[in-house]
């Protein structure tokens, strides 16, 4: 271990001398510290600026820029940026500067839509809060009630949470909101959906509105999220939102879409995935968590072995293999649906497919948010079926962006696979069937349609 004072060299020395006004910087050291010295003018401490370079978080992009200052200042804070643009970092450095100075009872808690989000976040604040030794819990389904409990006994900094369980262990007088700072909804249009409002209310309720603040983020400015912001959050509150359209689209992304008849979409998709995309690494999604089952078992009677389904009706640990293997590329095809369509950081996806059309514009953008991330470049295609061509034009005008029809498709090789594809579908489709999977998928919606059938009553009778 190097003993006494550290002496400076020439090149840092010279450098030191130009902050105090003289001589000329080093080209190296210059930069460094212009990184540096753009984290330190939003607010920050010096141990998250470190951490950020760790990191390799060098510079704070325009919704950093915007709305760290803001929370650190007590504000609260509705922020809309595209995908990619370090929407994450933009709440959790200030919620971990504030840990930092009050490391006492629970700091923060995040709500996100879904478990795979609420993971990746928690990832996110553990990097981060390393340096003071960060505790941090993620509260989601599919986990033991008793073991969850006795870890918010335990009182973690920061509680990355779905509504559900987060309301379920309220309601069960297992966690303690008093003292939250911070309540931050992620992905917060989705959050603002009718099946989140009791959960929602239950969580809101149990923080003390005076001493919290209040932090939404999502790649979407929805309507329901401006009325929020002028109702429930304070007059000081602030808004950033970089885009004129709340619908944009990044600008690395090719749009485009194939017009194929409803019973050849499984063929249109071989095509792509042995012919057009090959070695790309590529999501679909699709509608229904069947969908996605029948797909991937079909593509591996064909052959195509590296695909994976992700969806809600599998258990937590296979919904995470799935995602762990497409994020180290062992799994090249993800066949999910809109479960993956929120906020997940995936840098290796190139391509997503819609093989269903989504009905919401905000649904579209989210999925097509998958690639070209961070800058990089990425394809998407929607399939389009005769039914689809209005979803289509609404898609469009919402985003402001004609898609391109893909026109050198090779109708022989789409062809080619007719046979074995329809023959790989009806194997399938018959196993599934005799599984029971396919009526679990018909009971779960019907068992969602009367609950929205029940919320909507309620509100009409409040209402009145």
């Amino acid at each position: 271990m190097r003993k006494g004072p550290r002496r400076s060299t020439p090149v840092r020395r010279r450098h030191c001398l130009h902050l105090l006004g003289v001589g000329r910087p080093s080209p190296k050291y210059a930069t460094a510290f212009t990184r540096m010295a753009a984290f330190a003018a939003l607010g920050i401490s010096s141990w998250l600026q470190r951490a950020c370079k760790t990191l390799g978080i060098l510079t704070p992009t325009p919704v950093q820029r915007a709305c760290i200052p803001a929370i650190l200042s007590g504000r609260d804070v509705v922020g809309a940026a595209e995908t990619g643009t370090g929407k994450t970092a933009a709440f959790v450095l200030p919620i971990l500067d504030a840990v930092g100075r009050d490391p006492y009872g629970i700091a923060a808690i995040i709500l996100t839509p879904t478990r795979e989000l609420a993971f990746q976040i928690a990832q996110h604040v553990s990097a981060l809060g390393a340096p003071i030794g960060i505790r941090e819990y993620t509260l989601v389904g599919g986990v033991h009630e008793l073991a969850q409990a006795a870890a918010l006994e335990k009182r973690p900094h920061v509680v990355v949470a779905t509504p559900g369980r987060l309301a379920l262990m309220i309601r069960r007088g297992v966690v303690d909101l008093a003292r939250v700072r911070f309540l931050v909804l992620d992905e917060a249009d989705r959050l603002l959906d009718p099946s989140y409002v009791d959960d929602l209310k239950a969580v809101v309720g149990e923080c003390d509105s005076e001493k919290r603040q209040t932090l939404m983020f999502s790649a979407t400015m929805t309507a329901s999220l401006r009325e929020l912001q002028e109702v429930a959050m304070g007059a000081n509150a602030m808004r950033f939102d970089a885009r004129e359209n709340r619908y944009a689209t990044v600008e690395g992304l090719m749009q485009t879409y194939l017009f194929v008849p409803q019973h050849l979409k499984e063929c249109y998709l071989v095509y792509l995935l042995k012919e057009r995309f090959e070695k790309e690494s590529v999501i679909v999604f699709v509608s229904r968590c069947e969908t996605a089952e029948l797909i991937v078992a079909m593509l591996n009677l064909l052959g195509m072995k590296k695909v994976a389904a992700l969806h809600s009706d599998m258990k937590q640990t296979r919904r995470i293999e799935a995602l762990q293997k497409f994020k180290g590329q062992s799994v090249r095809a993800l066949v999910a649906t809109d479960l993956a369509s929120r906020g997940l950081d995936i840098p290796a996806c190139e391509v997503v497919v819609n093989y269903d059309v989504p009905r919401q514009a905000a649904t579209y953008v989210h999925r097509v948010g998958r690639t070209a991330r961070a800058g990089k470049e990425g394809i998407a295609v929607s399939f389009v079926t005769q039914s689809d061509v209005e979803l289509v034009h609404a898609i469009e005008a919402r985003t402001e962006k004609k898609l391109e029809k893909i026109e050198d498709v090779k109708e022989e090789l789409v062809m080619k696979e007719l046979s074995n594809t329809l023959k790989a579908r009806q194997i399938v489709k018959m196993n599934l069937d005799e599984s029971g999977f396919l009526e679990q998928g018909d009971a779960k919606r019907e068992g969602a349609r009367k609950r929205a059938k029940r919320r909507k009553k309620e509100r009409s009778k409040t209402s009145k």
